[in-house]
C-alpha cells in the first residue's frame, strides 16, 4: 500500500475544496439548483462526514480489525455543529 501518496491525495484534496468554496456566501452556500439536488453546504458536509465518520472509521477497522464487520455507512448522525444526516435525504442545518 502507498500510505504517503494516499495522504497526500487526501491533503491536496482538502486543499482544492478549500480553495472552490473560499468566497462563497451563506446564501451562495445554501441555494439548491433543483428541490431534489445538493447545495454547496450539503456536498461540503457530507465530504466531511465521509471523511471524518466513515473513512477514517472504517481504515481503522480495516487496518486493526480486519475479522470484524464493517458498519454500514447509512446510519442516523448527529453531529456537534448541528448538522444532521438521514440515510437516504439530503443535510438539514
Amino acid at each position: 500500500m502507498h500510505f504517503g501518496r494516499s495522504k497526500q491525495l487526501l491533503l491536496q484534496n482538502s486543499e482544492r475544496i478549500r480553495l472552490l468554496v473560499q468566497g462563497v456566501s451563506a446564501e451562495q452556500a445554501q441555494w439548491k439548483p433543483a428541490p431534489n439536488s445538493w447545495s454547496i453546504l450539503e456536498v461540503v458536509n457530507h465530504l466531511l462526514d465521509e471523511e471524518r465518520e466513515d473513512f477514517r472509521v472504517r481504515l481503522d477497522i480495516i487496518l486493526h480489525e480486519p475479522d470484524r464487520k464493517l458498519p454500514p455507512i447509512d446510519l442516523i448522525l448527529e453531529r456537534t455543529s448541528g448538522i444532521v444526516r438521514v440515510a437516504g435525504n439530503n443535510w438539514r442545518t
